[in-house]
């Protein structure tokens, strides 16, 4: 019970400097900040406290590491390559979920009508689901970068890839991870440039899902991660 209560209070320390953390408002958001985010920042760091305690339970020993969150999965929910549509549902890794409707008040409440999806979150959780393969998620900037004009999603800035180094080296740490795997190779260039060994698969989008499948199916067959 010690060491629990010992983890817990690091994992609410990691997620309060992640949350404090300063960033380009103009560029980027930081969406566990109180009044960068506000109302939702409360759910976006209730989230990964949740995820990251349940992880530490399970101890993975592998890492898999994005570039940086998209604004209709992450930014949302606070988790890595998690969607609004992928929390709610209950899944074998007993992570996440909750039920169809609910009633209040005599009346039928769907909690699951107009939750946002992302292709990437679907793609990898289905992925590992099928895989029976629960590693830990993180991105390599924990932020949302953005672009001021169109206000989509870009790449990570090199001085805001040096931010996210020390909350990535923070969780390899914490959770004494063995073994690092890159989504993509924009997330393999910066693993590379921060002297981070990883193995490398295919980024899910652009119609590379089933090498990103096949791929991880290999690792984990060959026992390259576990």
């Amino acid at each position: 019970m010690i060491c629990r209560k010992h983890n817990g209070k690091k994992i609410e320390k990691f997620i309060d400097q992640l949350s404090k953390q300063k960033v380009d408002k103009s560029k980027v958001l930081n969406f566990y900040h109180e009044d960068d985010n506000f109302p939702q920042y409360f759910t976006t760091r209730m989230n990964l406290l949740v995820y990251l305690t349940q992880m530490k339970e399970k101890k993975p020993k592998t890492l898999f590491v994005g570039e940086a969150p998209g604004k209709d999965g992450c930014a949302i929910t606070g988790i890595p390559f998690t969607s609004e549509d992928i929390m709610s549902r209950i899944n074998s890794f007993d992570l996440f979920g909750f039920p169809d409707e609910v009633e209040v008040k005599g009346k039928t409440i769907n909690l699951k009508e107009n939750l946002q999806k992302e292709r990437t979150a679907t793609m990898v959780w289905n992925t590992l689901i099928n895989l029976n393969f629960c590693p830990l998620l993180w991105n390599a900037f924990p932020y949302n970068p953005f672009d001021p004009n169109t206000k989509k999603n870009r790449k990570p800035t090199q001085s805001e890839i040096e931010i996210g180094k020390k909350y990535l080296t923070k969780l390899l740490e914490l959770y004494k991870i063995k073994h690092v795997v890159a989504i993509g190779k924009a997330a393999e260039d910066i693993l590379k440039q921060l002297k981070i060994n990883c193995h490398k698969v295919p980024h899910p989008s652009y119609g590379n899902k089933k090498k990103f499948n096949d791929r991880i199916k290999e690792l984990i067959a060959e026992g390259q991660i576990n």
